[in-house]
């Protein structure tokens, strides 16, 4: 167990400095007696704060994150033009996209990551529109719904971005 304790009461106190930054601190085993008062500790056993402008404190897990995959096995990419395993022409990797998909108003590319092996999606939207530019009330606007769009989709994107890290 890892536990942290920052406070300026500790100045001076300190052995040993981190070598990057020069940050001082001090390192030492829990002794039984220490972990042995953390055993039985749960959120709801910690104290309250009874004042209204301290939020109580919680303790909890984070909720599941679906981007997280559970499954890590290597798939060998079904692309490029013919070849075993995604090799176009038996020669090796497609160094580039290929339009998988086009209709409309819309094409869907696909590229295999040839040097980390790992899945990625880059979702662009462009909305090309000649009433955007009209008046400065209509650019205003088109800013102000690009805001909200990115903001919205902020609370879903938060963990896939931390997924992929």
């Amino acid at each position: 167990m890892l536990v942290m304790m920052v406070a300026k009461a500790y100045t001076g106190s300190t052995k040993e400095t981190e070598p990057w930054y020069g940050t001082a601190f001090n390192k030492r085993h829990m002794t039984p007696a220490e972990l042995a008062a953390l055993e039985g500790v749960t959120p709801s056993s910690l104290p309250s704060s009874s004042s209204s402008s301290v939020p109580e404190l919680t303790l909890h897990l984070p909720k599941p994150n679906n981007f997280i995959p559970s499954d890590f096995t290597l798939v060998k990419p079904a692309v490029g033009g013919g070849g075993e395993g995604g090799k176009a022409g038996g020669g090796g990797l497609l160094p580039y996209p290929l339009k998988e998909e086009e209709g409309g108003n819309r094409r869907l590319w696909y590229k295999h990551d040839n040097v980390f092996k790992q899945p990625k999606l880059f979702y662009q939207c462009l909305l090309i529109s000649p009433v955007v530019s009209e008046s400065p009330t209509s650019v205003v606007c088109a800013e102000m719904l690009t805001r909200l769009v990115t903001d919205t989709m902020a609370e879903y994107t938060y963990n896939a971005a931390l997924a992929g890290r």
